[in-house]
């Protein structure tokens, strides 16, 4: 397992992976190059539920949206993370 968590943290280092944490004490890793060696396009977002803990991947094109408007005004981004929290059907319903 430590050699695992070693790679892990090298390939993050060399930019390869990223280590996202979500507020749950997990780490998550996920791909940061695409085929052409740039960031991912396919980056997506995570939805946390708050009660029961459960996280999903949700892909929007809201990342395309941004980046047409940071281009207007010449900025470069280097990272983006959202984390939506909230409660899934069953959790709100629950009432133990």
């Amino acid at each position: 397992m430590a050699t695992i968590y070693r790679t892990l943290d090298l390939f993050a280092k060399v930019g390869i992976i990223r280590a996202v944490e979500i507020g749950d004490g997990c780490k998550r890793y996920e791909l940061c190059l695409g085929r052409e060696g740039g960031l991912n396009p396919n980056r997506h977002f995570h939805l946390v539920y708050a009660k029961c803990g459960s996280v999903i991947e949700i892909d929007v094109d809201l990342l395309r949206l941004l980046k047409s408007k940071l281009d207007e005004l010449e900025f470069e981004m280097e990272d983006i993370a959202l984390i939506i929290s909230g409660y899934c059907r069953e959790c709100r319903y629950d009432t133990g």
